[in-house]
């Protein structure tokens, strides 16, 4: 089992996000970066929030790396949610685009637009993390 937004999740999550080929042919023609982050309370602290930060590039992961503190400024979307909101979305409980829909993650940053019109894809990158065995820590989950 991965602890979410360690080094060893984020290099399982890339590997997984290469080898799905529904996302490859989804995102053939997106390209950009997506910053995955923890918030709590709706609040984001850029130099502590667990996060991961994927540069997609017409259907391929090209890097996944923890996220930094310059990554906000630079991320062209940011996708924040509380440990209970991933988990909900990581067990398939409910579809990524829905959440955003729900306010249970929130586009923090990004064409909410371009991101409908890459709704298979968005999916896609989160089937790849579901896939995964991931722990999410009890302390994100209040």
């Amino acid at each position: 089992m991965l602890t979410i937004f360690t080094p060893e999740w984020i290099d399982a999550f890339k590997q997984s996000i290469n080898q799905n080929t529904v996302y490859q042919t989804a995102a053939a023609n997106w390209e950009g970066s997506l910053l995955m982050v923890f918030s709590r309370d709706g609040q984001i602290d850029p130099n502590t929030a667990p996060a991961v930060l994927l540069d997609l590039w017409h259907g391929e992961c090209r890097s996944a790396q923890a996220a930094q503190a310059p990554d906000f400024e630079t991320a062209d979307f940011i996708l924040a949610g509380s440990g209970k909101d991933w988990k909900q979305v990581l067990d398939r409980e409910i579809a990524p685009i829905m959440a955003i829909m729900r306010g249970k993650l929130k586009l923090k940053k990004g064409s909410m637009v371009t991101l409908a019109r890459y709704a298979d894809a968005a999916k896609e990158i989160v089937n790849a993390a579901a896939d995964l065995d991931t722990f999410i820590p009890d302390e994100w989950l209040m």
